[in-house]
């Protein structure tokens, strides 16, 4: 009899501390509600961020670049790598060089294929966008700079070595965008949400710069009381395999609330494929929107999209190898303009390089 009432009472204890949220300090509400005060100051950098920010003031070269260098660009085979590779080589073409692109596919063999082939041209310079890890490329990047090739990086993984020693002398669209960029995403779910425990991130941990996003998403998260599921996916995957495993997981998982993703480029046709599956549409919020995905905004099939200026980003890129060429410092980890879209403001989100921005460079540059 002892026994049994042992057992009643640790039962009544326990049912009475999950009713009072396990506080000695007063009632709380269930795990991952959110402290007003946290909700209000996501709110406030949603709402600054929702509206065209001004061009960026560059200190303008110590002289004109040296015309005739010759740059390579490794990118990627996603619409948005084609936008970031135009743009760099429409900035080195301002410069007075010349400058051709070599798209690498999302695997460690195409990404060591298009290093090789990149330093066989015997270049001035190269820059590429990072698909794969530092480690994939190491050898490749050492033979560079035993060739006399400065390398600039695009999405490196925070911490990794840049200039001294390092094959890598500079970078574009570092570490800092990619942590601004994922915490906004993150802001825009805290600002909208009754609770956090329902939040998914959808990303290809191959991609140094995704791995960043997740982390520094799931940190705000967490910091505000949720969780985060992670999502892990294969890029290369985008279309409809990519798309069909996403309907799986959310039929795994029908309670999803947000889902957020690394680049909108990789779910193209997500919102209609979810529907057409007959399961309930999560508030999904990305990363550099297109044209699909702010038409899905403007339609609400797509709650929001955080656009960082990737293409001025790129601008940056030959902006850092000209003050090479000229021998002037340039920002370690520059951070690039940044906005939300969302239903009501999406008309403006830009979807090339923000206004203003490349005018700034051209004066930098001595070129207009």
């Amino acid at each position: 009899m002892r026994k049994t009432m042992t057992s009643l009472s640790v039962g009544l204890l326990l049912t009475a501390l999950v009713l009072t949220g396990c506080s000695s300090g007063g009632a709380t509400t269930k795990v991952g509600s959110i402290d007003a005060g946290v909700k209000a100051a996501a709110q406030a950098q949603v709402d600054k961020n929702s509206v065209l920010p001004a061009a960026p003031e560059l200190k303008a070269l110590s002289k004109k670049a040296p015309a005739g260098k010759f740059a390579i660009v490794i990118t990627c085979p996603l619409d948005v790598c084609t936008r970031v590779a135009n743009e760099f080589i429409d900035g080195t073409t301002a410069l007075g060089w010349t400058s051709r692109s070599i798209v690498a596919e999302f695997t460690p063999e195409s990404f060591v294929s298009s290093f090789e082939a990149a330093i066989a041209l015997k270049p001035d310079f190269i820059y590429y966008i990072a698909v794969q890890s530092y480690d994939t490329i190491a050898s490749q990047a050492e033979a560079a700079k035993a060739a006399g090739i400065p390398i600039i990086g695009n999405s490196l993984k925070p911490g990794l070595a840049i200039g001294g020693d390092s094959p890598i002398v500079g970078q574009a669209d570092g570490p800092i965008n990619f942590k601004t960029i994922a915490e906004l995403q993150a802001d825009v779910v805290i600002a909208d949400a009754k609770d956090l425990n329902h939040v998914t991130y959808m990303y290809d941990p191959s991609s140094p710069a995704y791995v960043y996003q997740y982390e520094s998403f799931s940190k705000k998260i967490e910091a505000a009381g949720g969780k985060v599921s992670p999502f892990e996916i294969n890029q290369a995957d985008a279309g409809a395999t990519l798309l069909g495993q996403i309907v799986s997981y959310l039929q795994r998982k029908p309670d999803t609330e947000y889902f957020a993703i690394a680049l909108d480029d990789i779910a193209i046709g997500l919102p209609d494929a979810i529907t057409a599956a007959g399961l309930p549409l999560p508030k999904i919020i990305g990363i550099a929107p297109n044209k699909s995905s702010i038409a899905d905004i403007k339609a609400g099939k797509m709650f929001a999209s955080v656009q960082w200026d990737t293409l001025g980003g790129n601008l940056r890129a030959a902006d850092v190898l000209a003050r090479i060429s000229v021998g002037d410092k340039f920002d370690a980890d520059p951070l690039e303009a940044v906005m939300v879209a969302t239903k009501k403001n999406a008309d403006k989100v830009p979807l090339v390089t923000f206004p203003g921005v490349r005018d700034s460079y051209l004066k930098a540059w001595m070129v207009k």
